[in-house]
């Protein structure tokens, strides 16, 4: 208001609500998300309800296998290097399974280098992980990174470690060095119905591995490293993708007709490339097949293959030795017609120090000389086999011997629609390690035969694309058959697949989400397939209500800008609808100031997000951004507009400032099982209300405002948070074991705070309480609260007058003995007795408050707590009030880590006005720093 405006830097992120917070820590490592724990006190427990846990230890058990690798050790101070290595990895992951709040985990993943000695915390892990209903565990015991090998005292998991009913949820299970019997395998899968991945790999226990049943969904089966295993049966008709390494088996492929991706590794392909002929029925639908080749038989140079008409990627993994030729494989090339991308990976020859040729740069070019001049002389005599179809040929490992350059060399010839080859010297095995540049002189001499083979190639009308960082590679398309080939920018994010474009649409705003259509003719309806429907118009509404506070308006003004803004939005908001393509929604938001007179097209909006199953509903027609008020005027929800049968799948109920009778509400509750949450606010037409059955799901329950309100009747086992604001009533509290958290706010406190004595029993395991106080009545100076033991969270939201005094409060804060956080948001009423108006009086009133304690200190009996460590105080101002509850706390919590000093208005907080440049502000600060050095708390106080 008349100062110059000054640029401060705004945190955007903490903006977010604690969702999109939680959903972004989820992308994060566990150390990492913690981390983010010291910023502020809104960050400090946000990571622990992150869905998932990632507790991945592989980079330091590499780091400890670098110090064997780079410093000669014996064989026990190695055991004593990695003992001490996995000790401190299993104390961080009970460590984060102590401090973590999530009800369910969708991603569990433990990889470390453990074995049976840690079997009891290893144990704990498996049964944390079930009993909160993971939907995708991975557990990782392997040496190196998840590279099995065999190993005699691998953790063995048992039945009795696994709450076999927990696994109902499971869609993904990988286990990884970890020892699995055939009947917990068995039992495993037929109680995880929803199991669509299933990995395992290291087991010596697994012996006969059957995957049978009509009614499985597993689409991904790997069987890795598992030396004893002796038959393998795949009866599954979902499965799209497998992978197997390990011995000559039988494997019984019985009924797999969507088997598109297949892997074969180690000793078990020479035997499975001679039966691939008898097999070829089951591998009809074949598009992606990957081979593991230990070593390149004589017998496989006449196999021959079956005609494999769809498969489009094939990928080669050889481990090379100076006697082999990789043409062995042209066989297999010639039996995919469709073939489109090859992958070679080479590895192995650069140890052959006879035939290593690349080991510096002269004696690359003489090898790559001779190999050209052999396929020049045998090209005449040879049969010439043309691949119509394969465009793109990727070489990682190349070195520049005669093996791997006669092979480049007949791909390119014989490739006629080939439009880049990718060549990468660098080991396939060390890539992405710190150990990729190791042989930079033989990296090198690779590069040297590459450009040669390219120089080569220009001359016979071939063009050639070489890569020596595939991550920085670009990936544009090269002009065959002598023309030049021009740079184009490629369009990486339109190259994600349509499902993950829509993700990402989701995530978005509509507005924003809708401006990608003009992208391209691919993105034009992209958004319209997005399950989040967020028609959020806050920021429209609050630039409204700006105009009003920054110019003076008439109400007939102002009543014509607001409905100008209202059928703006009713416009655009009908527009997405009917723009709209998705079959279901998974979330829905309304959020505007409208009322009664727009009733129809509300009534289509509701009736839409009911017949798409809406899963999260959220219908906010509130005046100020979900701030519920009295209004005469507001929107009834009525029986008719509801499709009630669809409200099957309704799993979040957020209604405000919408008037939603008791009827209505029964039978939304009574058809909607999957109900966990559900908001009121605003309501007129409520009367009585019930909440009342053992089968419900819900978890949090709001009543806000609803000023008619005569009874309301809680008798949900499963209700964990509770939330009112209202008039004096009586609640009836009948069956809420599991209720932890608890709000309160408005002119039902006193009544409430009078009553908790009688209420106590319901209140047993309560750990958060939150109040909202409007007026410090005197009565509750002489109040007995019941013991809170299990209460560790204490909020106060108080609105001062005059001369009240906030030490009412201690005798609360002496009823929770467990209390580790008190958060005091105060809000002031004052005129004459303001003594924070500027620094002087501050300070005086600061001296002032500090010597009546000091006077009081003597008479009064010291109360101390024990378990208080964190004390955040908003609104503070400096005066007599505050400042007397400050030094009470300091004085009584004695275990105090930190006091969190906020002088900034909470009605300002997080708006435009916040940064204002305030005289009061200042006085506060002062008053504060003075505190510091009073009570010498030094870092502990912490002033924002």
């Amino acid at each position: 208001m008349g100062h110059k405006s000054e640029y401060h830097a705004k945190d955007r992120i903490s903006a977010l609500p604690d969702e999109v917070l939680i959903l972004i820590l989820s992308c994060m490592p566990v150390k990492e998300a913690t981390r983010t724990s010291v910023l502020s006190r809104r960050w400090e427990k946000l990571w622990t309800f992150s869905p998932c846990l990632e507790l991945d230890g592989s980079s330091e058990l590499f780091n400890i296998q670098c110090q064997f690798y780079s410093a000669p050790h014996g064989p026990q101070r190695k055991k004593e290097v990695l003992d001490s290595g996995r000790l401190r990895y299993i104390n961080w992951v009970n460590c984060a399974l102590e401090s973590y709040h999530a009800c369910a985990v969708d991603k569990f993943r433990i990889r470390f280098d453990l074995n049976e000695r840690y079997r009891r915390d290893i144990d704990e892990w498996v049964r944390f992980a079930f009993e909160k209903k993971v939907k995708r565990f991975e557990l990782d015991l392997s040496l190196y990174s998840g590279g099995v090998c065999r190993r005699s005292n691998s953790y063995p998991l048992c039945s009795q470690t696994l709450p076999l009913p927990s696994a109902i949820s499971l869609t993904s299970l990988v286990l990884k060095q970890v020892n699995v019997s055939d009947e917990v395998l068995d039992n495993l899968i037929s109680n995880s119905p929803c199991l669509e991945c299933l990995c395992v790999g290291g087991s010596t226990s697994l012996i006969h591995f059957r995957v049978a049943g009509p009614m499985l969904c597993l689409k991904y089966v790997e069987i890795v490293v598992c030396p004893n295993i002796r038959s393998l049966e795949l009866h599954a008709a979902n499965l799209s993708s497998f992978k197997y390494n390990g011995p000559d088996i039988f494997i019984n492929f019985m009924n797999i007709p969507n088997l598109v991706e297949l892997c074969i590794e180690g000793l078990y392909v020479p035997y499975f490339a001679r039966k691939m002929p008898l097999l070829s029925t089951s591998f009809s639908q074949l598009q992606k097949l990957a081979l593991c080749v230990l070593r390149i038989e004589k017998t496989m140079k006449m196999l021959e293959y079956p005609t494999l008409s769809r498969l489009k990627q094939l990928e080669l993994f050889v481990f090379l030795h100076s006697d082999e030729s990789l043409l062995v494989f042209s066989r297999l090339i010639k039996a995919c017609p469709s073939l489109s991308r090859l992958a070679l990976k080479l590895t192995g020859l650069r140890s052959e120090t006879e035939t290593y040729v690349g080991r510096n740069v002269k004696k690359a070019k003489k090898c790559l000389h001779h190999s050209l001049k052999v396929v020049e002389v045998k090209k005449p005599t040879k049969e010439k086999g043309a691949h119509h179809s394969l465009k793109v040929v990727e070489v990682s490992g190349f070195i520049g011997h005669t093996i791997v350059t006669k092979f480049c060399m007949y791909v390119i010839k014989n490739a006629i629609m080939l439009e880049k080859i990718i060549i990468d010297p660098i080991d396939p095995i060390f890539k992405g390690t710190p150990l990729e540049n190791r042989h930079s002189e033989e990296v090198e001499a690779a590069r040297v035969a590459a450009e040669m083979l390219s120089c080569s190639l220009i001359c016979t009308s071939f063009f050639f694309f070489l890569s020596f960082n595939p991550l920085e590679i670009d990936f544009s398309p090269f002009l065959v058959m002598g023309h030049k080939s021009e740079y184009h920018a490629e369009d990486r994010i339109s190259a994600l697949p349509d499902e993950v474009l829509i993700l990402i649409l989701s995530c978005m705003p509509v507005k924003e989400a809708a401006r990608t259509s003009v992208l391209s003719r691919r993105w034009e309806k992209l958004w319209t397939f997005s399950p989040c429907l967020e028609l959020d118009g806050s920021s429209e509404l609050f630039n409204i209500r700006c105009q009003f506070w920054c110019t003076p308006h008439d109400p007939r003004r102002t009543r014509e800008v607001l409905d100008s803004g209202r059928l703006r939005y009713i416009n655009w908001v009908n527009c997405a609808l009917e723009s709209y393509h998705a079959c279901a929604v998974d979330k829905f938001r309304i959020r505007f100031d409208l009322n009664e007179r727009f009733r129809r097209d509300i009534d289509e909006w509701v009736r839409f997000a009911f017949e798409k199953k809406v899963k999260r509903f959220e219908l906010d027609l509130s005046l100020y951004f979900g701030r519920v008020c009295r209004k005469s005027d507001s929107y009834s929800l009525c029986l008719q507009t509801l499709p009630l049968p669809s409200s099957i799948s309704l799993t979040s109920l957020i209604l405000k400032q919408v008037n939603v009778s008791d009827n209505v509400l029964d039978n939304l509750i009574s058809n909607s099982p999957f109900l966990e949450c559900l908001c009121v606010g605003g309501s007129d037409s409520l009367i009585h209300v019930r909440v009342a059955s053992r089968f419900l799901c819900l978890k949090h329950v709001e009543i806000v405002m609803c000023v008619n309100i005569k009874s309301l009747e809680l008798h949900a086992a499963n209700l964990s948070s509770f939330r009112y604001n209202g008039p004096d009533i009586f609640i009836n509290f009948m069956n809420i074991p599991n209720l932890v958290e608890l709000c309160i706010e408005g002119i039902y406190v006193p009544y409430f705070a009078r009553k908790m004595p009688e209420l106590s029993m319901s209140f047993s395991q309560l750990q958060k309480l939150a109040l909202c106080v409007l007026r410090i009545e005197e009565t509750m100076k002489r109040l007995e609260y019941p013991t809170l033991s299990h209460l560790k969270q204490l909020e106060l939201r108080v609105f001062l007058h005059g001369d009240q005094s906030l030490l009412v409060f201690s005798r609360l804060i002496k009823a929770c003995p467990s209390l580790s956080r008190l958060a005091l948001e105060l809000n002031w009423f004052l005129s004459g007795t303001y003594v924070g108006r500027n620094v002087k009086k501050a300070k005086r009133c600061l001296h002032h408050s500090l010597k009546v304690v000091e006077v009081k200190k003597a008479t009064k009996k010291k109360s101390v707590h024990h378990s208080l460590k964190v004390v955040e105080v908003s609104g503070f101002i400096g005066h007599t009030i505050d400042t007397k509850f400050c030094s009470y706390v300091i004085k009584n919590a004695i275990m105090l880590e930190k006091i969190i000093i906020d002088p900034i208005d909470p009605v300002v907080r997080g708006t435009p006005h916040e940064n204002r440049p305030c005289e009061k502000v200042e006085a506060a600060r002062v008053a504060a720093e003075k505190l510091r050095s009073k009570y010498f708390l030094g870092d502990k106080l912490i002033l924002m």
